[in-house]
């Protein structure tokens, strides 16, 4: 009975428990599946939207939104202060490769999917090493030039 105890915390405690400041962020990531369900067989009424226009805000630093239309699709909205292109970019390819496999193979494992993931961090790392050398050396490459 003593796990009971732990069933539910308030947020104000859970951040006097992780050490976090007030107001800090608990959360950097949201990942929101909208499904909102419209059939193509409902019944039809006499409004008609014809140019519409939204604007999402939140004040996450990624935001990863998957919806159904014909195919499963996602976006990342990311503050480029915490993520670059490519990380975010290797991060969509990583979350591609794990639902392909999840979908493609009915006896994929949890350990499969650890797996993808690994070497796609793998991956994301020689990748950043590599933009590192890469800019560094063209930071080398411009100060010799007006050091001459």
């Amino acid at each position: 009975m003593e796990s009971r105890h732990y069933a539910f915390i308030s947020v104000v405690q859970l951040h006097k428990w992780l050490n976090l400041r007030n107001g800090s962020a608990l959360f950097d990531t949201i990942f929101l599946f909208q499904n909102y369900p419209i059939s193509k067989d409902m019944p039809t009424s006499n409004l008609k939207v014809h140019h519409s226009y939204t604007i999402e805000r939140d004040n996450y630093p990624l935001s990863i939104t998957a919806w159904e239309a014909d195919t499963l699709h996602i976006k990342a909205k990311y503050d480029i202060s915490y993520l670059s292109d490519n990380a975010a970019m290797g991060m969509l390819r990583t979350l591609e490769a794990l639902l392909t496999k999840a979908i493609s193979h009915d006896d994929c494992t949890v350990a499969d999917l650890r797996q993808i993931a690994m070497d796609a961090e793998k991956l994301y790392a020689l990748q950043k090493q590599r933009d590192f050398n890469k800019t560094s050396g063209e930071r080398l490459r411009a100060l010799s030039r007006r050091r001459l």
